[in-house]
């Protein structure tokens, strides 16, 4: 059951929906930019390129390169606890690891 207080301010949907546009426009970012960390080695820092990167083409890079789950997530914890915002990274880095996971163990 959805909690009451959760979606009390869902009665202004334009505002709502713009803040929900931007929350997904952001996390889309910074999963692109932490996958194109785990490919390259290195953190980008130009968001322009990230614009334009294929997030279906970072997944399958990093699927190729990390074959199973313990190294992907080693990676993956050294990057986040490296960055200016290792909070938020750290949600980016749990969405990308539990959407990981059952693959990696297949193959695993």
């Amino acid at each position: 059951m959805i909690d009451p207080d959760l979606t009390a301010d869902l009665s202004c949907p334009v505002s709502n929906a713009e803040a929900w546009d931007e929350a997904i426009l952001q996390l889309h970012l910074r999963l692109k930019k932490l996958m194109t960390a785990l490919c390259t080695g290195k953190f980008p820092s130009d968001e322009h390129n990230m614009d334009s990167a294929d997030i279906s083409a970072l997944l399958r890079q990093v699927l190729a390169m990390y074959s199973d789950y313990n190294s992907l997530q080693t990676q993956v914890d050294y990057f986040v606890l490296n960055l200016n915002r290792p909070l938020l990274y750290a949600v980016v880095a749990d969405i990308l690891l539990r959407s990981v996971e059952p693959l990696l163990r297949k193959v695993g």
